[in-house]
């Protein structure tokens, strides 16, 4: 019995595109174009593992881990330009699929990772911190402009992960920020 390729929502492609940030992850190139004043797509939504295997593909890939047992699954899925799409489905290789498996399982924990954020309402956090010092009430206090590592500044119940996130994000930031002042 085969498999039957999957219609993806607006949403879920949007989702996929959003997560390789519009470009293709093995090439790089732009996954739209602009033509007439407006944007569309230029990527095919890829299988990792493959929709129906051949037998070769079966016997080559039959101890490598899958992302998920649903091969249409968005785990399982990947946007990449037409082109690679042509190279990574003919012929399949084992290094190809690694690859692409490394790369959606990092997409992954990425977007993983962001959505943690969402669970820390980071105003009120902010708003409580103010009222303990008595700094809510419109006062300006006296800042102080020494820099610190972000290792300084945080203690041990900061989870790794997110200290890792932050100090990626600082050393981005300051990357751009002398771009921009260099330009």
């Amino acid at each position: 019995m085969s498999n039957c390729r999957k219609t993806y929502s607006a949403n879920e492609q949007l989702l996929l595109y959003t997560q390789v940030e519009g470009i293709c992850p093995i090439c790089t190139k732009p996954l739209h174009y602009e033509k007439s004043g407006q944007i569309h797509k230029k990527y095919e939504i890829a299988h990792i593992y493959p929709l129906n295997p051949n037998p070769k593909e079966v016997e080559l890939l039959k101890n490598e881990k899958r992302l998920s047992s649903d091969v249409n699954s968005l785990d399982n899925v990947i946007p990449l330009c037409p082109d690679c799409h042509e190279k990574f489905d003919k012929p399949r290789t084992i290094e190809e699929y690694r690859m692409l498996y490394k790369i959606k399982e990092s997409l992954i924990q990425k977007s993983k990772i962001m959505n943690t954020y969402s669970y820390f309402n980071i105003e009120d956090e902010i708003r409580v911190v103010l009222q303990k010092l008595n700094l809510d009430s419109g006062e300006l206090a006296k800042l102080e402009y020494t820099a610190l590592k972000v290792e300084q500044k945080s203690d041990n119940t900061l989870l790794m992960l997110l200290k890792k996130q932050i100090i990626n994000d600082v050393t981005e930031y300051s990357q751009e920020a002398n771009i921009y002042c260099y330009r």
